[in-house]
């Protein structure tokens, strides 16, 4: 076999499974020939990634199973009705040099990855303190969104969005060490379940502010740090999820109509009392619209996960009716990375998606102080440089991604290098901001792990040798889990 094909044994099943369903998607495809332009070249990450030994964490394998979430699913469900086929196959190719750039450009960060050492860059004296800050940090995220939801906040003023950067941090590093911990078998029986209920509050209190992506980010953590620890997938927990998620999305435009203020983007009455009562209603709300078959007509949550209509929008209008942007998104990023505490009128972080917005005229000016609509990386470089704007951002994104992966290949799973890693992920999985916006998060993210994390590295000290056996803190190498 070719060395460029050689993929180890364990491998070759599962990747070709996942080829096989889905190259046989295609038959349901809209345009079968513009699916496989996306399909292929998603698949193309994971397959490099499990070539290169499965070291390191995934992170543009994961990237790219979401570009076919937002991008080749729509194809599936045949979204795509206002375009011909000739316009979606231009918008297809056009997703599909983005990702074939990204694989690119992060295939040399996979060669020679160093191998898993259960002590590079651990970072605790034993696993009860990896415990301990679990519980920590899942305490710190309770209550500060107890303090955002009572509206007792505001006395932070400017420095709210520092002291939001740093405990959400560290309520994500808490939630990854929880599923890590799991795995480990370091949580099991009474002490799993009361871990399992603050994990399960603190996601239900991110959630109170109606907007999804909050609580989805704190499940996405701990799910990594069960899947990387274990080397494999829970999918009860993930059909769990994905369930309530479709819940609670099918619900949230009528919960929104009666608990949120469109001119606060909050809670009519912020307040700890009326939480129960608020879930109570959206769940139901959202039972509803689902036995009712309203939530599929028009706003289920696969259909509320797509960016093909912003690409097919924006080769339709550029540069024949808008002209291209020249970078005006891009060079945004400057004034946005500016701390609020010292620049008070810095530029808004959804300031390049708002752009977008009135430039293609799906917002007016003032519309855009309650609702973002997001764009993603394509549309974005298209917008600004066409077809070689997507190659470059692609290339970009390929290379940081890559670069994320060589750092954590051969951490254990609770180092630095691993948490920090952890962190810049769940900040690059927002696909639909623009690079401006995903930069600030991704800054903002590693910054506060470093902060809250960095300095624990000073307390480890290494145990002399003893008789005991050590426990393996089970990095992303290709080992099999403890039973």
């Amino acid at each position: 076999m070719s060395p460029l094909i050689t993929l180890d044994s364990r491998y070759r099943f599962p990747l070709f499974a996942l080829g096989a369903g889905a190259a046989a998607c295609a038959v349901f495809a809209q345009d079968p020939i513009g699916y496989v332009c996306i399909a292929v070249p998603a698949i193309v990450p994971l397959f490099l990634w499990l070539r290169a030994g499965a070291v390191g964490m995934p992170v543009l394998p994961l990237l790219s199973t979401l570009c076919f979430i937002y991008y080749a699913v729509p194809i599936i469900r045949h979204e795509v009705v206002a375009y011909d086929s000739e316009e979606l196959l231009a918008a297809a190719a056009t997703v599909g040099a983005f990702l074939i750039a990204a694989s690119l450009a992060c295939w040399p960060f996979y060669l020679h990855l160093p191998r898993r050492s259960p002590d590079r860059g651990r970072i605790f004296v034993s696993d009860r303190r990896i415990v301990q800050l679990a519980l920590i940090g899942l305490c710190g995220g309770i209550a500060y969104h107890l303090g955002a939801v009572s509206g007792n906040l505001a006395w932070l003023s400017s420095f709210n969005g520092v002291v939001r950067a740093l405990v959400v941090t560290l309520a994500l590093s808490a939630c990854y060490l929880v599923g890590y911990a799991r795995a480990s078998r370091f949580l099991v029986g009474p002490q799993w379940f009361a871990y399992l209920g603050c994990l399960l509050a603190l996601i239900t209190l991110a959630w109170c502010n109606l907007l999804l992506v909050g609580g989805l980010m704190y499940c996405a953590a701990a799910l990594l740090g069960y899947v990387v620890t274990a080397k494999r997938i829970p999918w009860a927990a993930v059909a769990v999820t994905f369930a309530v998620l479709a819940v609670l999305h099918a619900g949230k435009f009528e919960t929104r109509n009666e608990y949120w203020s469109l001119e606060t983007s909050g809670l009519k009455d912020p307040s700890i009392s009326q939480v129960p009562g608020m879930m109570a209603d959206w769940v139901s709300n959202g039972l509803d619209a689902l036995w009712a078959g309203d939530a599929w007509d028009s706003s289920d949550i696969l259909e509320r996960a797509s960016l093909l209509q912003m690409v097919l929008l924006v080769r339709r209008e550029t540069p024949d009716f808008v002209p291209f942007l020249n970078g005006e998104t891009y060079r945004l990023l400057p004034r946005m990375i500016v701390p609020r505490f010292v620049e008070a009128d810095k530029t808004i972080s959804q300031a390049g998606l708002n752009l977008l917005s009135i430039t293609y005229g799906l917002q007016r000016e003032e519309a855009t102080a309650n609702t973002t609509i997001g764009w993603g990386l394509v549309a974005e470089g298209y917008a600004n440089f066409g077809l070689w704007g997507v190659i470059g951002i692609g290339a970009i994104m390929g290379a940081l991604c890559g670069a994320l992966t060589r750092f954590s290949a051969g951490s254990s799973a609770n180092s630095l290098p691993m948490l920090l890693t952890i962190a810049a992920t769940l900040a690059l999985m927002d696909v639909e901001a623009d690079f401006s916006y995903l930069i600030v998060n991704l800054v903002q993210a590693v910054v506060a792990a470093l902060a809250l994390i960095g300095p624990l590295t000073l307390l480890y000290r290494p145990r002399p040798a003893s008789g005991r056996r050590p426990v393996p803190a089970d990095g992303p190498g290709p080992i099999t889990a403890p039973r």
